[in-house]
């Protein structure tokens, strides 16, 4: 864990390559603890983070899987803190808790960079990151997108539900907060995982 101001980084990668699905998300959220603010990254239990994450993953891309090494977590590490404080300065939040998994599958690597990203809470984004297909600009618009998210959960805690329009609504405002802090093409997608 890194901690800038009030951003907390947690990189979750094993230190070695695991062959089973359901092993390697249990290594994944191995060191996931409960923090009264976000539960277990953004889930209220364990197991719902499990199963979240295990939708990500299967047999054959989790045999491309390499650990991280130490010179693309610092890389990382320091554009998410850059962007998080750009981030902080255009709309407050109490604290921002940033879980980092690898990104493996080719769904969606060419549209976005390399990188995925998620809020399923307030104050909570997951990004998951190709170490060898991102960039370090899919990287900072993705987290400007998801930040905006995370803060829209911190203050409408009742809108984990949202419509069609809603939802729509939702991922335009954060495509504008992404072009405003951190700029890129503009673009609009809306992708669904569930």
């Amino acid at each position: 864990m890194s901690k800038l101001n009030d951003v907390k980084i947690f990189f979750c990668f094993p230190n070695s390559t695991i062959k089973t699905k359901g092993i390697f998300v249990d290594a994944l959220i191995r060191d996931v603890q409960p923090n009264r603010k976000v539960g277990y990254a953004g889930y209220l239990k364990k197991v719902y983070l499990h199963k979240h994450l295990s939708g990500y993953f299967n047999s054959k891309n989790i045999n491309t899987y390499r650990p991280l090494l130490a010179g693309n977590k610092n890389k990382i590490e320091k554009i998410i803190q850059l962007v998080a404080q750009k981030c902080l300065e255009q709309l407050p939040l109490s604290s921002l808790f940033v879980f980092i998994f690898p990104w493996l599958g080719e769904k969606y690597n060419t549209a976005f960079g390399g990188v995925n990203g998620f809020a399923p809470y307030a104050s909570t984004v997951h990004l998951f990151i190709s170490l060898t297909r991102f960039s370090s600009q899919s990287l900072k618009e993705t987290l400007a997108h998801e930040f905006s998210h995370a803060v829209f959960f911190y203050y409408h805690k009742s809108a984990l539900k949202l419509t069609l329009l809603e939802t729509l609504v939702f991922e335009g405002l954060a495509e504008n907060f992404r072009e405003e802090v951190v700029g890129g093409k503009t673009i609009f997608m809306v992708y669904c995982a569930q």
